[in-house]
């Protein structure tokens, strides 16, 4: 009998592989031996290992297999990734019979997909998108305008059924209406009987529509800000909306009276969720925390740190009112007990989130998020386990650099730590603290004895045998962004936007200081030269010894979007992140001899394998690239989940398939580039074993070769 429970719980975790790599897969189903491997290498269990084992054997060739877990594990609390057709979301909604969610895409358009199967419905075009909700009957979506206009849509038509603009007191019908213009409809409320309307906006007013007659039924004033939220209370008879201005405001609903004013003023409130009793309300705003306020007398019940020191952006409260659910701008989303207080569980999103909001049955929560993250991402709430890894950045990795005998990698990331990774098994070794702040630039000694990190305006000499803290130096008056050690180990040369630093490494003494900007910095082999390059700047050579420009590479044009640089091992030439693209350029003749194109988004680092044969290259495409260096051939790319960045990379310094990579989601990754081909056909599968879970109404087949 355990054979069989054991087998159903690898087929459940290859369902799950399944259901998160279903937008990956869709568009292009021979990426499945990297999806697999991606979504279990970090398994035990007996059966799935030799599933890993034959998917690596079988994968085509060239391509990227992961030596860690690298993508979001099957079994953990994402459920499903659902990515839409535009370039990001705005808000996100569930219906009330929990069969569908809503999201606004790129403003413009509404999509609606099925929740169970991920499957896209109904796009609506036109809806010019602010915030959106459905009405109680599942059946109409009502969309809030930039242009202060509410839209309501059939959802078996995608039709337009009518719109009001902000003044309006009859029923516009199908007709286009001509609308004033310019204030934001930011939050759309349906009353629990489904039949009343509410929705507040930029000028500072709540308006109220009665679904049942078609008619406006009255205007409520009284905030003196735009209103951020609103939402009926569980019985229909308040609406509680939350302002800019600070202030909780409780109307009653068929009056229009106010009853009722809680909030500091202070504080400009972002969300808010009601109770499913009633009684309470749970409010967000910049200042990082949560607020519970007690809707029968007006009272401050408590107050839970949120996300600090990042803003609370989006909340929700499970329908047993038993959690609540926040997310903040730090790309967090945290489920707290909502008696106690207590932090139950955080979970890593992949930037900031926008909306989120948690299905009827409370199994579920759905979040979006901004700045070009065209995802929306299902997790489940359950016990299941978890697929974070316990020892992560809390924060951005930005920094990441292998030791010189390939046994470890350093990573320095937005909190302020730098952390020592084992290659082989991928685990944590080392977390140095005590930076002034984000770590955002990192090198190793050619010993590999010492770590030198960049944070804020300050570098710190880490002694990597004792974790001991050997020298602070202090010169730079700008971020710095750049670190590099010379191949004699004797100089540090760090970089900020307008200036190159050099540094005795032993002694801590600024030696030499460089007008140009180093925001990347990149050591000759020789140790006689450097080449630094400015966001808006010059690719420039330098001589280390007389500190004279010795060659500008180009023809002296200014290139806004230069984000990393490396320089071959032979030292002939300089490989640039540029925009979209990767460029080679000789350094001797300073002319352009390639570029390497095929990156969506732009390229955030690159990195030269250790026999110089092989360009790797990261973006905010989520993906990684192996060229060809002597031909500019694309060989292989790897992808991070969707809406996850790729901000920095780094190859082995001896085995040149080896590499790594951070990402926008605190990660550090392990891939291997394998080239050679396994010759012959695969075989047809064979159908072993099906087998059905009535629990999950799922079927489950089993094949072989």
């Amino acid at each position: 009998m355990s054979g069989q429970i054991d087998l159903i719980t690898d087929l459940e975790l290859i369902d799950g592989v399944l259901g998160l790599a279903t937008p990956t897969l869709t568009r292009a189903p021979e990426r499945f031996p990297e999806q697999l491997t991606g979504r279990l290498a970090g398994s035990l269990e007996p059966g799935i290992r030799r599933l890993l084992d034959g998917a690596r054997e079988h994968a085509p060739r060239p391509w990227f297999c992961p030596l860690t877990p690298s993508l979001a594990q099957a079994g953990g609390p994402l459920d499903r990734v659902i990515v839409g057709d535009g370039e990001e979301m705005i808000a996100v909604a569930i219906s009330p019979n929990g069969a569908l969610i809503a999201a606004s895409v790129s403003v413009n358009d509404v999509q609606v997909w099925n929740r169970e199967s991920g499957k896209l419905v109904r796009t609506i075009k036109g809806a010019n998108c602010a915030s959106l909700a459905f009405t109680q009957d599942s059946a109409r979506i009502v969309t809030g305008s930039y242009d202060g206009s509410v839209r309501i849509w059939d959802l078996n038509s995608g039709r337009l059924i009518q719109r009001l603009d902000r003044n309006s007191t009859t029923l516009p019908g199908t007709a286009p209406v001509t609308t004033l213009g310019g204030e934001s409809v930011n939050s759309i409320g349906c009353s629990p009987d489904g039949t009343r309307l509410a929705w507040g906006s930029s000028d500072h007013a709540i308006r109220i529509w009665n679904l049942g007659n078609n008619s406006f039924e009255r205007m409520l004033l009284g905030h003196k800000d735009a209103i951020s939220a609103l939402t009926f209370t569980p019985d229909g008879a308040r609406i509680v909306s939350a302002s800019h201005d600070g202030a909780i405001r409780i109307w009653n609903a068929v009056t229009g009276r106010l009853t009722g004013i809680m909030g500091a003023k202070a504080v400009r409130l972002l969300a808010l969720a009601i109770a499913p009793n009633g009684t309470r309300v749970i409010a967000c705003g910049p200042d990082s925390s949560l607020q519970i306020w007690d809707l029968r007398d007006g009272s401050l019940e408590r107050t839970l740190p949120g996300h600090h020191p990042n803003r609370v952006s989006t909340i929700a409260i499970t329908p047993d009112g038993r959690r609540i659910v926040s997310g903040g701008f730090d790309g967090k989303l945290r489920l707290w007990d909502y008696e106690s207080g207590r932090l139950e569980r955080t979970i890593d999103g992949p930037g900031s989130i926008g909306a989120v909001a948690v299905t009827p049955d409370g199994a579920q929560m759905v979040s979006c998020g901004f700045n070009n993250d065209n995802t929306i991402r299902v997790w489940r709430l359950d016990g299941r386990r978890s697929s974070e890894m316990t020892e992560s950045h809390h924060g951005e990795v930005r920094a990441l650099v292998m030791t010189p005998d390939a046994r470890r990698i350093v990573s320095g990331g937005d909190d302020g730590t730098v952390r020592i990774w084992n290659i082989e098994t991928g685990r944590l070794e080392q977390t140095l603290t005590g930076h002034s702040g984000e770590v955002s630039a990192v090198a190793i000694t050619p010993d590999g004895a010492r770590a030198v990190c960049g944070a804020n305006s300050t570098i710190f000499v880490w002694n990597l045998e004792s974790g001991l803290l050997e020298h602070t130096l202090e010169g730079h008056k700008e971020w710095i962004t750049s670190l590099a050690v010379t191949p004699d180990g004797s100089r540090i040369v760090s970089g900020d936007h307008k200036t190159v630093l050099i540094w005795n490494l032993d002694r801590g003494l600024l030696r030499r200081t460089l007008k140009g900007g180093g925001d990347a910095i990149a050591v000759l082999p020789d140790g006689t030269r450097i080449i630094s390059a400015a966001i808006g700047g010059r690719k420039v050579v330098w001589n280390l010894e007389t500190g004279r420009c010795e060659r500008v590479l180009g023809n002296g044009e200014y290139e806004f979007l230069m984000r990393s640089i490396v320089v071959t091992p032979d030292g002939t030439h300089a490989v640039c992140a540029l925009d979209k693209a990767v460029n080679i350029w000789n350094i001797e003749s300073g002319r352009l001899e390639r570029t390497l194109k095929g990156h969506t988004g732009f390229v955030n680092a690159v990195a030269v394998t250790p026999d110089g044969a092989r360009v790797v290259s990261g973006g905010g495409d989520g993906t990684i690239r192996a060229w060809n260096f002597a031909d500019g051939e694309q060989l292989a790319y790897w992808e991070a989940e969707p809406g996850v960045q790729v901000l920095a990379v780094c190859c082995s310094t001896i085995d040149p398939a080896i590499l790594a990579y951070s990402d926008s989601q605190n990660g550090v990754h392990i891939l291997r580039l394998i080239e050679n081909r396994v010759p012959g056909p695969l075989v047809r599968p064979q159908v072993l074993l099906v087998t059905y879970k009535p629990e999950t109404r799922k079927k489950f087949s089993l094949f072989r070769r």
